[in-house]
């Protein structure tokens, strides 16, 4: 059986957007910019579900973006953006 997994890779810094907050965890229409992407892949009828990848240190940050959505896996990024892509296509290819 084929399974289509959403991958949201949300491990950068943001500091191109400036600011304290990462861009992923700015609030926008009342939630994290994290939590729309979320929404619009796990509200998708065809994914059947969603891993995460994040920068070290945002665990709280996702947590409180998220609320009660839960992804299927949330793993560390790399120290490159390439290196979070992987990361993130390894733990789908896991599930």
């Amino acid at each position: 059986m084929t399974r289509t997994i959403g991958l949201i890779v949300a491990a950068g810094r943001g500091e191109r957007a400036g600011g304290e907050t990462p861009k992923q965890y700015r609030r926008i229409a009342g939630k994290a910019l994290v939590a729309h992407a979320f929404d619009a892949l796990a509200g998708h009828a065809s994914v059947h579900g969603v891993v995460l990848v994040i920068g070290a240190g945002q665990e709280t940050m996702l947590a409180d973006a998220l609320g009660d959505r839960l992804p299927l896996a949330v793993v560390p990024g790399g120290a490159t953006r390439r290196e979070s892509v992987a990361a993130g296509l390894h733990a789908v290819a896991e599930l």
